[in-house]
């Protein structure tokens, strides 16, 4: 019988790929703007560039669909290399639904075999809210589906919580806009991530 391996539970954006600089490139050029990745605060283009949500999303939709020239970050491709076999890998992404067909393409390239896919954001459509209460919850998710761990940049996934959540790791990829989360949750890059899960494992 094949044993289960414990299961990470991954974000995309900004923890496996450098998605922010791409964006910055789509929206500068489209609002004739010139910020950098110094001026990043948030990852949400509406807030930085002071535009709606739904100008946001035409945006995204007319001038940022084809994902192919968005780079992987330093230290995926060594840390997938390094935990594959002793562990499974999922992703969890808030994506657009219009990314999903190119989400997959990068998910089965980049990741190994048996990674599965989950689209946390809204389903309609023509919703582009933060806070909208029918996105799934990513760390409800992680546990939902028995994962050990959940990388995420993202800091409206941990300033939540009052205390570290003690069922699944909860795990912050280090951003310059997620400074100031609450300091009882690891906050690392790819390389103590993988000594981070390589504590919570018996592996060998």
């Amino acid at each position: 019988m094949r044993r289960q391996l414990p299961t990470i539970l991954l974000d995309i954006d900004n923890v496996c790929v450098d998605r922010i600089s791409f964006d910055l490139a789509v929206f500068n050029q489209v609002l004739g703007r010139s910020l950098a990745l110094a001026d990043c605060y948030t990852v949400s283009m509406s807030r930085l560039y002071g535009i709606s949500r739904e100008e946001t999303r035409r945006i995204r939709m007319e001038y940022a669909r084809d994902l192919s020239d968005v780079r992987l970050l330093p230290g995926l491709v060594p840390a997938i290399n390094r935990l594959s076999g002793v562990v499974r890998f999922d992703v969890a992404t808030a994506r657009e639904g219009f990314y999903e067909d190119q989400t997959k393409a990068w998910v089965e390239q980049y990741l190994p075999c048996g990674t599965r896919l989950f689209l946390t954001a809204c389903p309609n459509p023509n919703c582009d809210s933060e806070e909208c209460q029918t996105r799934l919850n990513k760390y409800d998710l992680a546990l939902a589906e028995g994962a050990v761990a959940l990388l995420d940049d993202d800091p409206g996934e941990f300033v939540k919580h009052e205390v570290s959540p003690d069922k699944a790791s909860l795990v912050c990829f280090r951003q310059r806009w997620n400074e100031n989360i609450p300091p009882f949750f690891p906050r690392l890059r790819w390389p103590g991530f993988v000594a981070h899960v390589r504590r919570l494992l018996p592996l060998k």
